[in-house]
C-alpha cells in the first residue's frame, strides 16, 4: 500500500495565522507517496506568501502545487478545484486552519487493504475550547449496505467533509463535488456521500485536529437567521433533487430529509415565533410536491411528520407543541 498515491486538498483563504502548522502536519506524515494541492482562493492576507516561502524551503518527497483562482470563489469551489486537479488514488480534504496527526494518512489508508470500501472516516479532537461537533458514535470496523445511510441519518458520524479519506474514482463517478455558493455545503455533500457510498470504514483513533476560530459560523455571536434559513432551504431543495433522481422510492432517505428540515426550522431557538412560521411555510411550500411520498413512510414516521399533512397553521401549531415538549 506504500506505493499508492494520496492527494491532500488544502483550500487557502485568509489563514495566515495557522497555515504553516497545517502544511507542517502534511510534511510530518509518516507516508511518502503524497501530493498536496494548495488552492489559493484569493484571500487578502499573507497566507499564500507564507505557503510559497514554506515550499521554497521544503526538501522532501511530497509533491506540493499551488492552484490560483482568478477571484474568490469560496470553500466549495476551492475543494472542487483540488479534486479536479489531483491524481491520487485516494483524496483527503484538509481545511487550512486545521492539521493532521502525524500518522493520519497511514492509519486511514490501512483499511483499504483487501477491502472494497468507498471511504474511511477517522476521529478528531478540538484544538481548544469545547467540542461543538458530534464525534464518531460507531465502533471501529466496516459498515456496508443500508448501514451506511442509516448510521448517517442517526448522526452517528459527523457531516464535515474533512478527515475522510475517499476513493477518488468513487467521488468522480458519483459527481460528489461541492455545491458552489451554498452555506452549510458540508451538510449537502455528506448527505450525498452517505446516499452513494456502498461501504465505509471507521477508525476510532484521532487523525485530525479541528481548530475553533473566532469569526467562524459556529462562533458568530450574532446569528443571521435569514441568511441561514435561505441556505438551509437551498440544501433541502438539493437533497430533494437527489432523492428525485432515484428510480425507486427510498423512504429512509425521504424520512431523513423531513427530519433535517424540521431540525433546521428551529436551528435558532431564540428567533420570534412569527419568523419561525415564515420558515415553516417556506419549507412546506418546498415539500408540497412530495406529499405522495409520505405513503412510502412507515407508520411511526408518518405520525412523526404528520404536521406536514395538515393545513399550515394547524401543522405549525402541532410542530411548535412537539418542539416545546422536547425542549422542556
Amino acid at each position: 500500500m506504500e506505493k499508492v498515491k494520496i492527494s491532500i486538498v488544502v483550500p487557502v483563504y485568509n489563514v495566515e495565522d495557522c497555515i504553516l502548522q497545517c502544511l507542517q502536519s502534511v510534511v510530518n506524515q509518516n507516508y511518502d507517496n503524497l501530493e498536496c494541492i494548495i488552492v489559493d482562493d484569493c484571500g487578502t492576507d499573507q497566507s499564500i506568501t507564507l505557503c510559497k516561502q514554506f515550499l521554497n524551503s521544503y526538501d522532501g518527497n511530497i509533491h506540493f502545487s499551488i492552484i490560483q483562482h482568478k477571484r474568490n470563489l469560496g470553500l466549495s469551489a476551492a475543494r472542487n478545484t483540488g479534486l479536479k486537479n489531483c491524481d491520487g488514488e485516494y483524496v483527503l480534504f484538509l481545511d487550512s486552519d486545521d492539521w493532521l496527526k502525524e500518522n493520519a494518512i497511514k492509519l486511514m489508508l490501512n483499511p483499504f487493504n483487501n477491502k472494497k470500501i468507498d471511504f474511511v472516516i477517522g476521529n478528531f479532537d478540538v484544538s481548544e475550547g469545547k467540542n461543538i461537533f458530534p464525534k464518531l458514535f460507531l465502533p471501529e470496523g466496516e459498515f456496508a449496505g443500508s448501514k451506511v445511510f442509516d448510521s448517517y441519518s442517526k448522526s452517528q458520524w459527523y457531516m464535515m467533509a474533512w478527515n475522510k479519506l475517499c476513493r477518488r474514482n468513487f467521488l468522480l463517478d458519483n459527481q460528489l463535488f461541492f455545491e458552489p455558493g451554498v452555506l452549510h455545503e458540508d451538510d449537502l455533500w455528506s448527505f450525498r456521500l452517505a446516499v452513494c457510498a456502498k461501504s465505509f470504514y471507521v477508525k476510532k483513533c484521532v487523525t485530525y485536529i479541528y481548530r475553533v476560530r473566532q469569526g467562524s459560523i459556529m462562533q458568530d455571536k450574532v446569528y443571521d437567521w435569514k441568511k441561514h434559513h435561505r441556505a438551509y432551504l437551498k440544501v433541502v431543495e438539493k437533497m430533494l433533487a437527489q432523492y428525485r433522481s432515484f428510480d425507486n422510492s427510498l423512504p429512509e432517505i425521504f424520512d431523513y430529509i423531513l427530519t433535517f428540515t424540521e431540525r433546521h426550522i428551529f436551528y435558532n431557538h431564540k428567533i420570534d415565533v412569527s419568523l419561525k412560521l415564515k420558515e415553516y411555510y417556506d419549507y412546506r411550500t418546498l415539500l408540497s410536491a412530495y406529499s405522495k411520498n409520505f405513503r412510502t413512510l412507515n407508520r411511526a414516521s408518518r405520525i412523526r411528520h404528520s404536521h406536514y399533512l395538515m393545513p399550515t397553521i394547524v401543522g405549525f401549531g402541532l410542530f411548535l407543541l412537539i418542539f416545546k415538549i422536547k425542549n422542556l
